[in-house]
């Protein structure tokens, strides 16, 4: 079960730095009026509910 959680904190950590990145360079294309691909938004928002789900995922574990 604890390799299990590691391997779970490593994807959530992975995700969550994902999203920080994507969504730092949607910021910084947004206010120098640089168009973002399609792709880096999708990219972005998977990650992002990848770590909110993941999160979710890890609290219910460290409770039961």
């Amino acid at each position: 079960m604890t390799f299990i959680k590691f391997l779970l904190n490593a994807v959530t950590v992975l995700a969550a730095l994902i999203t920080i990145v994507g969504n730092a360079w949607i910021l910084f294309a947004t206010i120098r009026k640089i168009p973002v691909s399609r792709r880096a938004s999708v990219i972005s928002f998977v990650s992002l509910i990848v770590m909110v789900v993941m999160s979710v995922v890890l609290d219910w574990l460290h409770w039961r």
